[in-house]
């Protein structure tokens, strides 16, 4: 099987850019994508636009770059490709797939898949364009065409499923989130934090934690965030969150590129995630917290009935008075933090593995395959 993954915003987890982190559901992707690639008889490739990164080199993945296209539609976006000749990429036995993200890139990434006889294979990020907009405004409508251009959609969870308009030819897949909860500790101590982290955009609501920072003086915050895109950091509401964070003498902020040894120390050293996003289906912070022993607070998360996180991810369900209520309630009960951490971290070491979500990917991917013939 040949899993390619196309998806040029990686090139933030790739890059030595000094001022972006990659996001959440990047970080996910590359390890997901370590892991597949260690499975017997299974490919796994990375595709980027040539010139955007190099020196290209991670565990055991293989990389393929093509020239930059104009998005004018499949055909002529085709015969950019063609002339380059996908010669580069890893190829083994059975079937193709190309994996990608962004669906401002879906003729690209079906020109892909047409080029490599695959399957186009649409995975949406937790905020997708079409959170905001319906089927039948122009946003709307530009959205469900390009998602008719995917073959088949894998999200986390059905929530992530039910923030989409229509479903492809082949369907859908659930393959919940899994991390690699052996790299994951947990160390209090007196200079443990309560964290937040995640992209810098008004969805993500940063100013809950300004306000939960200067009404708890006593704590310790470290907000580790990033902009979409390194040219936001010049906007307005960049601007203001820098404005915000240097007025709180109690919080730290971290908008800089960290190593994933970094992360890990301060997922390690955190005391509770808080968790501010007004729309979030794509958990992968819940989840590492959660690996790292730390309690989760959500202002909006949507749980399906029979999500097991919800069970260790406290929300107030949109509601700022609760989330302050929650967050005061778990910062004063250490005792019940301590068995909160206990229980989030023997649940993901048992049933949140990448390399069993990998494993379960594969699976459903050549049954799949095997239906279609």
């Amino acid at each position: 099987m040949n899993i390619y993954f196309f998806a040029p915003e990686l090139r933030s987890y790739f890059e030595p850019s000094p001022t972006m982190s990659p996001r959440d559901d990047i970080s996910y992707i590359v390890a997901l994508a370590s892991e597949l690639a260690k499975i017997d008889d299974v490919a796994a490739s990375i595709i980027f636009w040539e010139g955007s990164v190099s020196n290209l080199h991670h565990k055991n993945l293989h990389f393929c770059l093509v020239p930059q296209m104009i998005d004018r539609g499949v055909p002529i976006v085709s015969r950019f490709i063609n002339q380059h000749r996908l010669n580069s990429v890893q190829k083994t036995k059975g079937s193709s797939f190309v994996f990608w993200m962004d669906i401002n890139e879906a003729y690209r990434a079906r020109s892909i898949a047409n080029l490599l006889k695959a399957s186009s294979v649409y995975i949406p990020p937790a905020h997708s364009p079409f959170n905001s907009a319906s089927p039948e405004s122009a946003d709307g409508k530009i959205f469900c065409d390009k998602l008719k251009l995917a073959d088949l959609i894998i999200v986390s969870s059905p929530c992530q499923l039910d923030l989409l308009p229509s479903v492809p030819s082949m369907g859908s897949l659930i393959i919940p989130l899994g991390v690699s909860a052996a790299q994951c500790t947990n160390k209090p101590s007196a200079t443990s934090h309560i964290l937040w982290t995640g992209v810098i955009e008004e969805s993500a609501q940063p100013w809950h934690i300004f306000d939960l920072s200067h009404q708890n003086p006593e704590e310790r915050f470290v907000m580790f965030g990033y902009p979409r895109e390194s040219n936001l950091r010049n906007s307005q509401f960049y601007q203001y969150v820098l404005r915000r964070s240097s007025e709180i003498p109690n919080l730290t902020f971290i908008d800089t590129k960290v190593s994933e040894d970094r992360i890990r120390e301060i997922f390690s050293n955190t005391k509770l995630l808080v968790d501010t996003s007004d729309c979030e289906t794509f958990s992968f912070n819940q989840l590492v917290a959660m690996a790292h022993g730390a309690p989760v607070i959500s202002h909006l998360r949507n749980f399906a009935k029979d999500d097991p996180m919800s069970k260790f991810v406290q929300t107030a369900n949109g509601n700022t008075l609760d989330l302050n209520s929650i967050f005061e309630s778990l910062i004063k009960d250490g005792a019940r933090r301590l068995a909160l951490r206990h229980q989030a971290k023997s649940w993901t070491e048992e049933h949140a593995s990448i390399s069993d979500s990998a494993c379960r990917l594969v699976e459903l991917l050549s049954r799949r395959q095997g239906e279609d013939r």
